[in-house]
């Protein structure tokens, strides 16, 4: 699944331990995710680091898009 947790987190100036912190997750976990090297988060993750970043899920998850 593709995503755009590393376009909004630029954007908004953020780290991947602010979101993190936010989502209840590991930094490394959310590195991974917006890397692609994990996938199919859960949809309580998706929910959760998309509030981290003040977004919609569909905002952040490219559900079933192939583009990113």
């Amino acid at each position: 699944m593709k995503n755009r947790i590393d376009y909004w987190r630029v954007r908004q100036g953020l780290t991947y331990q602010n979101i993190a912190e936010q989502a209840g997750t590991s930094a490394q976990y959310v590195n991974m995710l917006a890397k692609g090297k994990r996938c199919n988060p859960g949809i309580a993750t998706m929910n959760k680091i998309s509030r981290a970043l003040n977004k919609t899920i569909g905002q952040v998850f490219l559900i079933g898009d192939e583009r990113a």
